[in-house]
């Protein structure tokens, strides 16, 4: 997923580990989402983890590939995950930190405000109040 990452290779054991712990079906502290296009094929994915019961925070992750951008897959699938993390899970902030300028952008524009600058990046974050107000306006 050009300039965000893309594929990471690692070791099956630390594999296995992952999945068990992000994808089937998940700890309650971390919970990953593949991202479908129309025609069925993935496109992207979408995540929070390192939930904080007490502080009631995570930290999000998404990513599109770039031929994908653009058309709205990003902020139907954030409405989607950002509901269920802030509606269902109990969550109170959401907590990104961003090393790309398009990404700044995208994130902001749904309504997250930067915090901090970091040595990698910006450090940006989105309340629940935010979030159902955005909800209710759109």
């Amino acid at each position: 997923m050009r300039d965000v990452g893309g594929i990471i290779e690692f070791a099956l054991e630390r594999h296995q580990s992952w999945y068990e712990r992000m994808v089937k079906p998940g700890d309650g502290c971390n919970v990953y989402c593949l991202v479908y296009n129309e025609n069925q094929r993935p496109i992207g994915e979408i995540s929070f983890h390192c939930y904080d019961e007490n502080e009631k925070s995570a930290l999000f992750n998404i990513k599109i590939q770039a031929r994908y951008r653009g058309r709205g897959y990003a902020k139907a699938t954030m409405d989607l995950m950002l509901d269920y993390y802030f509606n269902e899970v109990g969550g109170e902030v959401m907590i990104d930190e961003v090393i790309n300028e398009r990404g700044i952008r995208v994130l902001m524009s749904y309504g997250f405000e930067k915090v901090d600058k970091t040595e990698v990046g910006i450090l940006l974050r989105l309340t629940k109040d935010k979030f159902n107000q955005i909800q209710k306006s759109d």
